[in-house]
């Protein structure tokens, strides 16, 4: 982190983008920055107004080259400038003389290497396309610039889109991300039959329309659809439009859960607004209730649209799988283009943990889980710590969900000490000071960035003290 002189609030996104430009040329070097490395250049990944502030986040490149990390983002407020930036982002010409020395592999032998090593997540894929692009990485144990070969790995069906990075000198596997942020899940009433009855035993098929709650459908156009300021519910199987205002449907029916995805996400984003958050996906979000037949549910991080399958139990008739991916949808939208393991489980814990806040109730896609192993699919209330319960390496992609619960633990632990709002202030807040790539430890200290500027330190010590409990700080 880092501090400037106080100036007034950028007016706009472009004077935001020169004051961070702006600070970084004349304050970057004291910061220990590389900023005066030749061939060193800065791209803006985005520039969005905050909670008071602006966040310009930009991504380095070494010849054109750009990093896998390091990203810096630079918030700005009427008091001054304050830097988040990677660790790593920390070296000198001969670590760029070595790198510019060192003989690259070709893509195609990587590729290779890529089909080899991922052939478990890769068999039977239809629609299978790799390409690659070359990267730079710093390596954590000594600092020295590795040059990488991203493979963007992507298949139709089942839906796969894969990230993995290679050392393009040894061609050994270094990471794989997914950039689609996905879970088996839905939506259902308010929030579930399971939840609204008391009724573990009830299973997909039973009568479940007892259980369904009368709501108002807010902010809808006058298309006739479910359709409205925050909201654009789609169905796979034909879109419901009606001109009474009346979407009224047994739980059986396809239209169901498309009011379900309507309500559950408009209510979402109204309750973040309610807090005075303002800019957390404040847009129109597609979601298809029906979007595909797999028994899985995803964000797609290219097309920022939600799909909800129809395997086991519809996805769409569990509130809990909703707002699970409307977490990465905010996510992403605050700190777009995230693909790191850690950054990934960081979102899955965030997700659920959205998902537990607003249905208020910790044990995640109770209905959901029927299919698999009630009670919970997940639990926010869980004794998971870091880094004992992570699981990292080239395969740790497989295992965000899992980590992620380290996160969601921690989250509920603040709910349960501040309480739902204040909790939620806090961690949505965080993520407009996280750098895109973010770690646990610093998105615990985003909390804590967001409790001195806007609470007046008031809530410091608790926080501290819910993630050391977790192993995060």
């Amino acid at each position: 982190g880092g501090g400037g002189a106080g100036a007034a609030l950028p007016a706009d996104r472009r004077e935001a983008i020169e004051v961070a430009r702006g600070f970084l040329r004349g304050e970057g070097a004291a910061l220990g920055l590389p900023v005066e490395v030749a061939g060193l250049s800065w791209r803006v990944v985005s520039a969005r107004r905050g909670v008071d502030a602006w966040h310009v986040a930009l991504q380095p490149s070494l010849d054109g080259v750009p990093f896998c990390d390091g990203e810096i983002r630079v918030n700005l407020d009427g008091t001054g400038v304050f830097l988040a930036t990677s660790h790593l982002l920390r070296f000198d010409e001969a670590a760029v003389t070595a790198l510019r020395a060192a003989e690259i592999l070709p893509a195609a032998e990587v590729e290779a290497n890529a089909r080899r090593l991922l052939r478990g997540q890769l068999t039977g894929s239809e629609g299978l396309r790799l390409r690659s692009e070359r990267r730079v990485m710093q390596r954590p144990e000594d600092g020295a610039l590795r040059p990488v070969w991203r493979v963007f790995v992507d298949a139709r069906r089942p839906r796969l889109a894969l990230e993995a990075d290679f050392d393009a000198v040894s061609g050994e596997g270094v990471a794989v991300a997914s950039r689609i942020l996905q879970r088996s899940g839905g939506l259902v009433f308010d929030p579930n039959p399971v939840v609204v009855s008391g009724d573990g035993s009830l299973r997909d098929g039973d009568n479940v329309d007892p259980y369904r709650s009368r709501v108002e459908l807010l902010g809808l156009d006058d298309s006739g659809y479910l359709r409205g300021e925050f909201v654009d519910a789609r169905n796979r199987l034909g879109r419901e439009q009606r001109s009474d205002g009346r979407y009224v449907y047994s739980a059986g029916n396809p239209h169901f859960e498309e009011v379900m995805v309507y309500y559950h996400l408009d209510h979402a984003q109204r309750y973040i607004q309610s807090l005075g958050i303002r800019r957390a996906n404040n847009r129109q979000q597609v979601a298809d209730a029906h979007g595909t037949s797999q028994d899985n549910s995803w964000y797609d991080q290219g097309t920022k649209q939600l799909t909800f399958g129809d395997g086991g139990v519809n996805d769409a008739s569990d509130a809990d799988i909703i707002l699970h991916e409307y977490g990465h949808a905010i996510h992403d939208n605050i700190t777009p283009g995230f693909s790191a393991v850690q950054t990934s489980s960081l979102s899955e814990g965030f997700g659920d943990y959205l998902a537990g806040t607003l249905t208020e109730g910790a044990c995640i896609a109770d209905w959901d889980a029927t299919s698999y192993g009630p009670p919970c699919l997940r639990s926010c209330d869980n004794d998971k710590i870091y880094p004992d319960n992570y699981v990292g390496g080239f395969f740790g992609f497989l295992f965000v969900h899992e980590n992620g619960m380290i996160w969601s633990g921690a989250c509920w632990d603040l709910r349960d000490a501040l309480g739902a709002d204040l909790a939620a202030q806090h961690v949505i807040g965080g993520l407009f000071f996280q750098p895109t790539n973010a770690t646990f430890e610093e998105a615990a200290l985003a909390q804590i960035v967001v409790t001195n500027r806007y609470f007046g330190g008031a809530y410091e010590e608790i926080i501290r003290s819910v993630h050391e409990a977790r192993g995060i700080l």
